[in-house]
């Protein structure tokens, strides 16, 4: 699925789009004949509003226009089929159009969640003075000046969580 591109997608990405396309088969239960993957009524019915996340739907949306222009490209369909195809590629870009809202409501939704959860000042300075901290500067301070104990489990996972 690399050729609609000119060849020059990558191999990892023009994969994504095939295992996004078996997908939505799968799901539209169109797995038996790939062109089936096109029709209406099967994508809205058993696919739109599948997934919770509206850029999950569009990506593999996405993935559906992708594998439709290397149909069309590849001439593996009759000229009937290949104007049904372009067809519902022009009505997935119009579906593609019409999650941009919920996309950028989502993703500014995302964006407070982590600025929430981002870590202050004053929880820098709990962690500093934590034991837990103190003793992994312990013991990395021992280890390089050659006054190294013998390193316990313990205190190994102490020092892997905290660096």
């Amino acid at each position: 699925m690399q050729t609609p591109d000119g060849g020059r997608k990558s191999e990892k990405s023009a994969e994504q789009h095939a295992f996004q396309a078996k997908t939505v088969a799968s799901v539209t239960g169109n797995e038996s004949c790939p062109l089936d993957l096109f029709a209406k009524e099967s994508l809205q019915a058993k696919f739109l509003g599948r997934y919770v996340f509206p850029a999950t739907t569009r990506s593999y949306l996405s993935s559906l226009i992708h594998f439709g222009n290397y149909v069309i490209t590849q001439q593996y369909v009759s000229g009937e089929s290949k104007s049904h195809i372009q067809t519902m590629l022009s009505c997935i870009r119009r579906w593609i159009a019409s999650f941009r809202k919920e996309i950028r409501e989502s993703s500014l939704q995302k964006m407070d969640t982590d600025v929430q959860n981002l870590v202050t000042r004053a929880d820098i300075k709990a962690f500093e003075s934590s034991d837990a901290s103190r003793e992994a500067i312990k013991l990395l301070l021992a280890t390089q000046t050659d006054d190294a104990r013998v390193v316990t489990v313990k205190k190994y996972v102490t020092v892997r969580k905290w660096s």
